[in-house]
């Protein structure tokens, strides 16, 4: 958490990808079978079948593990939220890093309180960073299976 706090601190740009948005990008187990494994059958070896083999294996496989019926693409949202920022809503706010939390340490707190007075802990303020708070979770839907198997047509 310290070193996240350094880096919020420091200035530098962040659009913060939360945990929020990370969760609404999700495939079921039917959509993995069609869109990555019955896609690699028909790629050519150019065209890295093994590639969407292996995405079909990772997204099923978290699905039995955790016991759910869908799969996240985990941290490639937050990657493709990087190459294609246009299925973001965005805002900006104060945020922290807890560092000395007993239940929430390293968790980020964003004060969306439209005139808090909270951006002034301690006499730090807080800096204020670009939050995704909404995602056009079928957008990047696309651009994930797109970038993995190739365009559909």
């Amino acid at each position: 958490p310290e070193a996240a706090d350094i880096v919020f601190r420091s200035g530098v740009p962040i659009l913060m990808y939360t945990l929020d948005v990370f969760r609404q990008v999700t495939f079921t187990a039917d959509e993995v079978e069609r869109e990555f494994l019955a896609a690699a059958n028909g790629l050519s070896a150019s065209e890295r079948p093994e590639v969407s083999r292996l995405v079909a294996h990772l997204l099923l496989f978290g699905m039995r593990n955790l016991g759910r019926s869908t799969a996240t693409i985990g941290d490639a949202g937050c990657v493709a939220a990087v190459i294609d920022e246009s299925g973001l809503d965005v805002q900006t706010y104060p945020v922290s890093v807890e560092t000395g939390g007993r239940y929430s340490r390293g968790q980020t707190l964003v004060d969306r309180r439209t005139g808090s007075s909270v951006e002034q802990t301690e006499g730090n303020a807080w800096p204020r960073v670009r939050v995704a708070v909404q995602i056009d979770a079928d957008f990047y839907r696309r651009l994930f299976r797109d970038a993995i198997v190739g365009p559909i047509g």
